[in-house]
């Protein structure tokens, strides 16, 4: 490995910390669509199941330095039952005043998830617990607000770094001696949704409160204030066929509007094959696979675009998915 002066240690913080907020800021992941709750808190809930999945990618792997990303979620509705199962299990009568009220119709939301990322020596640890209130504001239609606290851990392991004089090196041995490379940030954020069983449209804070909880030193590491909506919506073709488009759209101060736009043909809610595309960044293949309403795999491929083209090896992106007290044995909106 190539030795590095101690000096430079400081703008490799700097180069890294962009780069994490970089990554926080357009995405980690490409299939954003399959963890709402992670986007914005109000989605937490919004199935009337426990809704778990695990996901991985793999970046760059044709480079000595390793690019990993790992995440486990788990989100699930508490409470009353929710209107989309009440809708699709009432009793079939004539008389309206049968029908499901929509007080029967509100329940909460409970979720979380922990998500891991290795770029070379540095690492990213998040972890988030989401709640949300749904409630019916008509027949069809229901509002979601929602809240997420977050823990943030940057991580810069020496051990991975030579520099030319280890022992004599004042800087380098500083660092050490500080701890040095660990920055810690609490962080709390916000959400509301409006949602059918066709469509939702959404607006959320990211890293809206942030308070230091215990970083090194030598600096800081910001996670980056930003602000975003989601839109999507199922379009039923045919019998057979429905069309999934969706968009997230990303705002802030240091890097300005971003945005992904994805579209899936879904086919007897079974499979799906989709592209999707990030501006500037990545252009995407989707794939997707349920079955027995209980299981679910997926997977897509990234080519980057414009200043990230050399980084084309191997970017893929696995994640598997289980629907757990399921009683009615229903599919994910959005899947």
């Amino acid at each position: 490995m190539r030795k590095l002066r101690a000096s430079t240690l400081l703008l490799i913080i700097l180069m890294v910390s962009v780069k994490m907020a970089k990554a926080q800021q357009t995405g980690i992941f490409s299939q954003y669509y399959l963890n709402m709750p992670s986007q914005n808190p109000a989605f937490t809930g919004i199935d009337p199941f426990l809704d778990v999945k695990a996901g991985f990618r793999q970046s760059w792997n044709d480079f000595a330095n390793k690019n990993n990303a790992y995440y486990v979620t788990a989100n699930g509705s508490v409470g009353e039952k929710s209107g989309y199962v009440l809708k699709n299990n009432a009793l079939r009568v004539s008389d309206e005043s049968f029908t499901p009220s929509q007080s029967a119709r509100r329940h909460h939301g409970l979720g979380g998830m922990a998500l891991s990322q290795t770029i070379g020596a540095f690492k990213y640890l998040r972890l988030n617990i989401n709640y949300a209130y749904h409630l019916p504001v008509s027949d069809n239609l229901n509002l979601a607000l929602g809240t997420r606290i977050a823990y943030s851990s940057h991580e810069i392991d020496y051990s991975g770094m030579e520099v030319r004089d280890q022992v004599n090196d004042q800087l380098y041995q500083s660092l050490l001696a500080v701890g040095a490379g660990k920055f810690q940030n609490m962080l709390i954020d916000f959400g509301i949704t409006m949602y059918s069983d066709n469509f939702y449209i959404g607006v959320s804070t990211v890293n809206l409160v942030n308070e230091d909880a215990g970083s090194d030193q030598v600096g800081d590491i910001e996670e980056e204030k930003s602000y975003k909506a989601n839109i999507g919506y199922a379009w039923p073709l045919n019998p057979n066929f429905d069309l999934l488009p969706s968009a997230d759209f990303t705002y802030s101060d240091l890097y300005g509007l971003t945005w992904q736009g994805t579209a899936r043909l879904r086919f007897k809610e079974m499979v799906y094959l989709g592209f999707s595309y990030e501006n500037d960044v990545r252009a995407s293949l989707l794939f997707g696979l349920s079955f027995e309403k209980k299981y679910s795999f997926h997977y897509s491929y990234d080519y980057f675009t414009h200043d990230l083209n050399d980084f084309n090896k191997g970017n893929h992106e696995f994640a598997i998915g289980i629907f757990l007290f399921n009683k009615y044995s229903k599919n994910s909106k959005f899947w």
